[in-house]
C-alpha cells in the first residue's frame, strides 16, 4: 500500500473562490466505516523504509506531525530528493513508471497523478506554502490513486464510497476544483482510518494496562443529563461512591446509535431540521456545562476548538455522526482532566495521560 507519512497538508486546504460545491462532497458519505480498506493501494515504501526513517509499522496512533522531516528521509533513501528542500523530479517520475510496470491496474493513475503532482506544481490556490513539497507531493499522488482505485472491494459499505467518490470528483473536475477534492478525498479517508496508514510509533510505556486505563479519576459531570439519557435509552451502573468528593462513578454503556442521539439532542433542541446538528446550539449547550463546572473551562475551549478543526469539512453533522464528534470533545476533555479523585491510583492514571496524552487523543 502507498502509505502516507503525513496529511498536515490536508487539514489547511482552503477554499479560495465562490465555485458552487454540493454539500455531501466536502465529506465522506453517512454510515461508510473504515473507507480505507475499500481500495488497495500498491506500495512504494517498504517496512524497512519506514522503519529506517522512525516511523515503525505498528498501528497505534495517527502520526500528525507537521514537520515532514520522515517524509525528506523516504524520498532520499531513494535518492528522490536533490537537498534537503527540493525534491528529484525525474527520480520521482522513474519511481511511478517502476510502480505502473508492477502494478497495471493502477497505471492509468500513476500516470494522472505524475502530471498533476510532480511535472506540475499544484495550484498557488491551494495556499500550501508552508508545507514542504515531500509532504505536497506524497499527499497528492494517495488521493489521485484512490480517485482512480481500479477494484473497490464489494461490499454494501464499498459501494457507497465508490459511488461517493466517481460522482464528486467528476463535479469537481466540472466547476475546476478537482485538485482540491483529491486532497479532501484524502483528509476524509485519514480522519477515519484505523491503521491503514502511517503512525507514529507508541513507546513500550506509553501501552499502559486496561485496569490503569480504566481507573474512574476524573472527576467529570455528565454533559446530558441522566434521567434523559435513560429515557433515551442509554444504560448506566454503579462503579463506585466517593463520599470524600461526593462523587458517584457511574459506568454509562456506550450507545451510538443515531436514534439514542436524536432523542437526546431533539430533548435539549440541539437538532435541526433534516436531522442536522446544529453546532451553535450544541457548543451553547457546553457552555452552560462550563458555567456550571469552572475548572473545566480552559480545557473545553481547547476541545471546542480542535474538535470542530478535526471535523471541519464533515461539518454540518448529521445525528448519526454526533457520537464521533461528541467522543472527540469528551475524549479530550477527560486526558487533560483538571479535577481528578485525590488517590495514589489517579496520580499515577494522570501521571500516565501527561506523558502519554498525544497517542490517546
Amino acid at each position: 500500500m502507498f502509505r502516507l507519512v503525513n496529511f498536515c497538508l490536508l487539514v489547511i486546504v482552503q477554499v479560495v473562490n465562490s465555485d458552487p460545491i454540493p454539500a455531501h462532497c466536502w465529506k465522506l458519505p453517512p454510515g461508510v466505516i473504515s473507507p480505507e480498506k475499500c481500495c488497495k493501494l500498491p506500495e512504494i515504501f517498504t517496512n524497512d523504509d519506514f522503519e529506517a526513517c522512525g516511523l515503525g509499522t505498528a498501528v497505534d496512533n495517527m502520526f500528525r506531525s507537521r514537520d515532514c522531516s520522515q517524509n525528506i528521509c523516504l524520498l532520499k533513501r531513494y535518492n528522490a530528493m536533490k537537498n534537503d528542500n527540493e525534491i528529484d523530479k525525474n527520480t520521482i517520475i522513474q519511481l511511478m513508471d517502476t510502480l505502473a510496470e508492477n502494478n497495471n491496474d493502477y497505471k492509468d493513475g500513476i500516470e494522472e497523478a505524475k502530471k498533476l503532482c510532480v511535472e506540475n506544481d499544484l495550484p498557488e490556490s491551494l495556499n500550501l506554502g508552508q508545507i514542504c513539497k515531500p509532504t505536497q507531493v506524497i499527499s497528492c499522488i494517495t488521493g489521485i490513486l484512490i480517485k482512480n482505485c481500479p477494484k473497490w472491494e464489494e461490499s454494501e459499505n464499498c459501494n457507497i464510497m465508490k459511488t461517493h467518490v466517481k460522482e464528486c470528483s467528476a463535479l469537481m473536475q466540472q466547476i475546476g476544483r478537482f485538485e482540491i477534492y483529491t486532497l479532501l478525498i484524502l483528509l476524509n479517508i485519514l480522519s477515519k482510518a484505523n491503521g491503514q496508514f502511517q503512525f507514529k510509533k507508541k513507546p513500550e510505556k506509553c501501552y499502559g494496562t486496561d485496569e490503569l486505563m480504566e481507573r474512574k479519576c476524573c472527576i467529570f459531570p455528565p454533559f446530558f443529563k441522566r434521567d434523559l439519557a435513560r429515557a433515551c435509552g442509554a444504560i448506566f451502573a454503579l462503579v463506585f461512591i466517593d463520599k470524600e468528593y461526593n462523587v458517584t462513578g457511574m459506568r454509562r454503556e456506550t450507545v451510538n446509535t443515531c436514534d439514542h442521539w436524536r432523542c437526546i439532542l431533539n430533548k435539549y433542541g440541539i437538532l435541526d431540521a433534516d436531522d442536522v446538528v446544529n453546532n451553535e446550539k450544541y457548543y451553547t449547550h457546553l457552555d452552560k456545562w462550563t458555567n456550571l463546572n469552572l475548572d473545566f473551562s480552559n480545557i473545553m475551549t481547547k476541545a471546542k476548538v480542535y474538535c470542530k478543526e478535526q471535523y471541519r469539512f464533515q461539518m454540518p453533522l448529521n445525528v448519526c455522526e454526533f457520537f464521533d464528534f461528541q467522543s472527540c470533545i469528551r475524549n479530550y476533555v477527560l486526558l487533560d482532566c483538571p479535577k481528578i479523585r485525590d488517590t495514589q491510583k489517579c496520580h499515577e492514571w494522570k501521571e500516565f495521560y501527561d506523558e502519554c496524552r498525544e497517542f490517546f487523543i
